[in-house]
């Protein structure tokens, strides 16, 4: 009889694993690091459900510190697992702060977290990191987070788990930050999905915690001593290798390094998979004749290619049988159809198999040691005959299957419903940088209390569901869309092969429960890990559509719902955001999108769907007027929806501590020439239309009259009297309507200005730099409270003043440009080409090819190489063809320099609140803002003239000078000049 005692015994190994766990992680950074770092969803649910699920007595504890004495105090004074460091600290340098920690506990793992990419040519390298354990390259995506986590404690428990329960190891060898940054996520991912992926039905909680914690460690060296060193220490134990070409060895970097350890691993044991890497395509040849195989560092799919490796040739994807020609006959998802398939496949593809390892090395990485170990040290010459291998193998895995199930007793787990609540999160993966935002939001504003400091005003979140990032990657991989939408340029192809991939039925079955309980307007947005983060916003590049969520039929509506997430997914690869990519240290690749649906926030108008108002706020305001300064913030509100806006449409620019200082409108005749006279709506007769390429089709642009018709413009609207050219804050009168907002900036009937600086104070304050955030407002008649939604927050992009940049009056005498009003700090001399807009042949009436001849100069400057200062009329990106040129950013990608320039009549206010604005300036391009007839600037149009044309289309001029330029940008002082050659 067995007893409790065996049972226990049987699995008293995996029991024991991973003893040593990081229960309590210090974190030293700001406040708004720390809440990404700690509160994203996806994060801490992982996190969550791992010690959870492996019944721990408690969950793992982020201790949150902001100052160095702080950490110090609780690394002295408490049980401190793991230091997470950032870069950006207030009062310490994060080098003597790790010393300091080590001094108090020599053994506690350090992980510095570097938050920008340039920063990363300031770290010490490998050998000269004294008290640092690792540096890690933050990106925004919560897999980095939870990949450092798991990299420590496999490096603390490897030890104890291979000796005690035979566990496996991959060994990586990679001395980069930021490459082992993007590899070791991707890594644990796959090994985690796989993990995931074996808990199936057939297994109870139990056995789902042991068979987690048997998941093969991942350990990191980054120097040929170290990679020989763990394979000579675990080599009974070792799955798999993926190494670099070129690393340090003997104290220096070495080129042959990774060829070396790949033939002194091969001689020792040929059968073992390794992958060697590297920017130079041809070590290929020399991979492969050491028996390894390759990958390309400039291959734009790398982190796919290390995918495919990690499934198909060590084990963590199906196991695919097949014959002596190569092709596939027969497929096992896992080891019961492994099982069943090696009872009928012919001998010969099962002999092929068997000699390389290939079954043993598969079932290593499914954590099926028990079995493996009893195939891997029999090789096919010990059997007198071909069929006796079958025998042998099936008769292994049946007895330990056997075994298995008679100490199991399956469980039945039954889909968990979605319950629908003021913030949500459905699926797999991170919230992504627009869901942060918004979790942010909620998560300071119960702390703030807002509400009680403007008790007349409803300030709040709307509704919001979001879709984990890694739905996107499911959809991806399960249609075989991701290389097709990485290499694929043409937006229709991609758009139809979307909208006929299937989504994940849990998931659709969750949204459909949400549809069924929810029929207002919803926003369908991206929500992308990279989005609205501190290095580059990536704002604006994706799609957001919205659907009036109306119609009876529940079908009709997940429908378009459906067909709306699927068009948000899509639009990750779109021209845009490839161009953008291409200009950042990102791979698209590494781009995940999450979705957001948001209830849409507005009034019903007959037909008609929209808010009194939206608006961005911005806590810095980087090109102030006259008394205005930069603290102080600035803000753009526009009656309607919120595109007018964030595209830079004809809107209202004011600084909520002086909103009555408007430079702009100087005169009633700026006010009719340049205020707003259109406003988006959602047509909420369009609820059964199909979702389409344009995220625009359920939109309507419509006149002022609509809005007062409908009682919207009572106190954001006056009239200009024709008689005595006077501007009257009342509509009772007759004359043209003008968007002023008087009734807010000037009557102060509604607490706009107090709002914006509060939020400008607080969300600044607690994210350690300024910010954007959107917002939209409806107001109300009494009783009843006007309403204040904040959509999102971001932080607000700008390039650090790193370098002094002097302009003296010698620069402005030899200047062919000058401008007060410059945003970035750089000195660029290898610049030769000048692309602009002639003054003497523009018309407003040809913007359209004027954004098509820039995009063609661009795209043949982009391909050979060339930087270029780009010149124009109005705003940049405006997708109001009355203020400026509406290019996207694959149409001005190349160039380094941005120019908005002025005529006598077409003078127009700077970019600042849009999104296309965010992404230029956050790459370090130079803006500028050069004003007609001005003091504070000038072109010399006369010397541009006089230059050698390259070419000239549709009014648009390309010369080439004959040396290059220098442009200098004080990013101090706001002043730019371009010298000439």
């Amino acid at each position: 009889m067995t007893t409790i005692d065996e049972y226990q015994s049987r699995f008293a190994g995996y029991r024991s694993l991973m003893p040593r766990r990081m229960r309590n992680i210090l974190l030293v950074s700001t406040l708004y690091d720390a809440f990404i770092l700690e509160e994203d969803s996806s994060l801490s649910e992982q996190i969550w459900n791992q010690y959870v699920g492996m019944r721990l007595t408690e969950p793992p504890v982020v201790k949150r510190v902001s100052s160095a004495q702080t950490a110090l105090d609780a690394i002295q004074n408490g049980q401190i697992d793991l230091v997470l460091l950032m870069t950006r600290l207030s009062d310490s340098d994060p080098f003597i702060l790790a010393e300091q920690a080590k001094q108090l506990q020599p053994d506690l793992p350090i992980v510095l977290l570097v938050s920008d990419p340039a920063e990363l040519s300031r770290i010490p390298p490998y050998p000269e990191r004294r008290f640092i354990d690792n540096v890690f390259l933050w990106n925004n995506d919560p897999q980095t987070l939870l990949a450092i986590i798991k990299l420590v404690e496999d490096r603390e428990n490897v030890d104890h788990d291979t000796q005690t329960g035979q566990v496996r190891a991959i060994i990586m060898v990679e001395d980069s930050v930021e490459h082992y940054s993007s590899f070791l996520p991707l890594m644990y991912t796959v090994i985690m999905n796989l993990t995931r992926s074996l808990m199936d039905d057939g297994f109870n909680d139990l056995h789902k915690q042991l068979r987690m914690r048997s998941r093969a460690k991942v350990l990191l060296a980054e120097s040929y001593e170290d990679a020989i060193a763990l394979y000579k220490k675990y080599r009974r134990y070792v799955l798999g290798v993926i190494s670099d070409v070129r690393f340090w060895r003997d104290g220096v970097k070495n080129a042959d390094a990774g060829f070396d350890l790949t033939k002194e691993i091969k001689d020792d044991q040929n059968d073992i998979p390794v992958v060697l890497h590297s920017a130079e395509a041809e070590n290929a040849w020399r991979a492969f004749s050491l028996g390894a195989s390759f990958l390309d560092k400039n291959s734009p799919s790398l982190l796919n290619d290390l995918r495919e490796f990690l499934v198909n040739q060590m084990g963590f994807g199906d196991f695919v049988f097949r014959d002596l020609d190569g092709r596939e006959i027969a497929r096992a998802r896992n080891v019961y159809d492994l099982l069943e398939n090696l009872k009928t496949i012919p001998i010969a593809s099962l002999i092929w198999h068997a000699e390389r390892n290939h079954i043993s090395n598969w079932l290593m990485a499914r954590t099926e040691v028990t079995i493996a170990d009893q195939l891997r040290p029999r090789r096919v010459s010990d059997f007198a005959e071909h069929e006796k291998v079958r025998e042998y193998i099936v008769g292994v895995i049946s007895k330990v299957l056997a075994a298995r199930q008679s100490d199991i007793v399956a469980e039945y787990s039954p889909r968990r419903r979605f319950h629908q609540g003021s913030f949500a999160h459905v699926g797999q993966g991170s919230l992504g940088g627009k869901g942060r935002g918004i979790a942010f939001v909620r998560f300071l504003a119960s702390r703030v209390k807002f509400q009680e400091h403007f008790p007349e005003v409803k300030i709040d979140v709307p509704e919001t569901l979001v879709i984990g990032a890694g739905e996107f990657d499911a959809f991806l991989d399960e249609n075989g869309l991701r290389r097709f939408a990485i290499e694929c340029d043409d937006v229709h192809e991609l758009a139809k092969r979307f909208m006929k991939g299937s989504i994940r039925k849990d998931l659709v079955d969750n949204l459909r429960y949400y549809i069924s309980k929810n029929d207002r307007p919803l926003a369908v947005r991206s929500s992308s890990i990279l989005e609205d983060s501190h290095l580059q916003p990536f704002a604006g590049l994706y799609a957001t559509y919205m659907l009036p969520n109306n119609v009876t039929s529940e079908s009709a509506r997940l429908d378009r719902l459906l067909q709306a997430i699927k068009m948000v997914w899509a639009s990750t690869f779109g021209p845009n955001p490839k161009a953008y990519f291409a200009a950042t240290s990102h791979r698209i690749e590494q781009e995940k999108m999450a979705v957001v649906i948001q209830e849409l926030i507005g009034k019903n108008h007959s037909g008609y769907y929209y808010p009194t108002f939206s608006g961005v706020g911005q806590s810095y305001n980087y090109y102030p007027f006259g008394p205005l300064t930069p603290e102080e913030g600035v803000a753009h509100v526009g009656l309607g929806l919120g595109k007018f806006v964030v595209e830079g449409g004809s809107v209202l620019r004011f600084c909520p501590s002086q909103p009555q200082v408007l430079p702009q409108f100087a005169s009633p005749r700026d006010w009719l020439d340049n205020s707003q006279r259109q406003f988006y709506a959602l047509k909420m007769d369009a609820g059964t239309a199909f979702v389409g390429m344009d995220p625009d089709d359920t939109l309507s642009l419509l006149d002022l009259a609509r809005a007062e018709q409908d009682g919207e413009l009572e106190m954001i609207a006056s009239v200009y009297s024709p008689h005595d050219e006077v501007i009257r804050d009342s509509l009772s009168l007759q004359g043209p309507r003008l968007i002023t907002f008087s009734g807010l900036l000037k009557y102060r009937e509604f607490p706009l200005c107090e709002i914006l600086q509060e939020l400008f104070a607080v969300f600044s304050g607690a994210m350690g730099c300024p910010v954007e955030l959107e917002f939209v407002v409806n107001l109300n008649k009494p009783p009843r409270k006007s309403e204040f939604y904040i959509l999102q927050i971001r932080p607000l992009i700008s390039r650090g003043e790193r370098q002094a940049v002097a302009i003296d009056e010698h620069d402005s005498a030899a200047a062919w440009l000058y401008t007060g009003m410059a945003l970035g700090n750089s000195k660029f001399t290898d610049i030769q080409d000048v692309v602009y807009v002639r003054p003497e042949t523009f018309d407003r009436r040809n913007l359209g090819r004027i954004a098509e001849s820039v995009g063609q100069f661009n795209k043949t400057l982009v391909e050979t190489g060339r930087p270029y200062v780009l010149i124009g009329f109005g705003r940049w990106g405006s997708s109001d063809p009355w203020l400026g040129i509406g290019v996207g950013w694959a149409q001005i990608s190349g160039a380094r320099v941005m120019v908005e320039a002025s005529l006598p009549d077409f003078r127009i206010d700077p970019s600042q609140g849009s999104h296309f604005f965010q992404n230029i300036t956050s790459l370090g391009v130079g803006y500028l803002s050069v004003g007609h007839g001005k003091d504070d600037g000038f072109i010399d149009w006369s010397w541009l003239a006089e230059q050698p044309t390259v070419r000239e289309q549709d009014g648009v001029r390309h010369v080439r000078l004959e040396r290059p330029i220098t442009v200098k940008i004080d990013g101090h002082a706001r002043r730019a000049v371009a010298l000439k050659p």
